[in-house]
């Protein structure tokens, strides 16, 4: 399910009158984004479902305070990130790292009208790109184009400049165009090669 920012601010508002079935609404519609990213963290799926199950309890019990909140999506993503890296403090490890290390089990958003026009093929194609991205790359891309997070965002929740995370996601973008071109260049190749063995 991709993430409603306008949605989530909304339920909050409903949520600081005391409306439990909001509050529902909005467990479940964050929970999955922010357990996949505690899990790629501290690699336990039970102490991600605790830290994510702590952080969205505090929403709940501080709900009229986070009204004030402008980027809910990006303080959610720092408190998950917080409390898991308070989790694990005895290791040394940075947060860039243990993601880097991993192939984050991120959500696949439901697709939009846009991406209906694209074939099944097209879409695994580019999953496959995404794969064979440098780590860093596709940490940074997956933000971006399946969370939604903007590149200052980014920046702020893996500790980066902004510079980097743009240009990260430039040689995401680059690298990604390059295997879909020498993907369909190859295919039409053998299209070609097909056509004139059957003559």
């Amino acid at each position: 399910m991709k993430w409603d920012e306008q949605q989530c601010k909304d339920w909050l508002r409903s949520m600081a009158m005391g409306d439990e079935e909001a509050y529902r609404e909005f467990f479940f519609h964050t929970y999955g984004p922010l357990y996949h990213f505690a899990f790629s963290i501290i690699k336990s799926h039970e102490a991600a479902e605790e830290i994510v199950s702590d952080v969205l309890l505090k929403v709940w019990m501080q709900k009229e305070r986070l009204l004030q909140i402008e980027q809910l999506k990006l303080y959610l993503f720092v408190a998950v990130k917080n409390t898991a890296l308070n989790y694990q403090a005895h290791t040394r490890r940075n947060l860039l790292e243990r993601l880097e290390d991993c192939s984050p089990d991120m959500p696949s958003n439901v697709p939009g009208p846009e991406e209906l026009l694209l074939t099944a093929e097209l879409q695994r194609r580019i999953q496959q790109a995404v794969q064979q991205l440098p780590p860093r790359c596709r940490v940074i891309y997956q933000f971006i184009r399946e969370y939604g997070l903007t590149h200052k965002e980014v920046a702020e929740l893996l500790g980066l400049s902004q510079k980097t995370v743009e240009a990260q996601m430039g040689i995401a973008l680059k690298k990604i165009a390059a295997v879909l071109t020498l993907q369909i260049d190859t295919g039409n190749k053998r299209t070609i090669k097909r056509k004139f063995s059957e003559e």
